[in-house]
């Protein structure tokens, strides 16, 4: 292995934790879709504000991408 070689490169945001929150479950799979071909790889989904909630407060996430108006809790 040649320590001078170029590393593959990665994606900017190939590193991020980021969390879907959306009452549609087409969008948060569009959006999760979206996400992976620009190199995100850790992606997690919330059905509405109370569930992202509750999985902020057990993981970490670098980003949030939520729907403002969702029943249950708003995001």
């Amino acid at each position: 292995m040649n320590p001078f070689a170029a590393s593959p490169a990665r994606a900017p945001g190939a590193g991020a934790r980021c969390l879907v929150v959306d009452d549609h479950e087409a969008m948060r799979r569009i959006t999760v879709n979206q996400l992976r071909q620009l190199g995100v790889e850790q992606v997690q989904t919330a059905k509405n504000g109370a569930e992202a909630l509750r999985l902020m407060k057990s993981h970490r996430f670098d980003v949030v991408l939520s729907d403002w108006n969702m029943p249950v809790m708003s995001g």
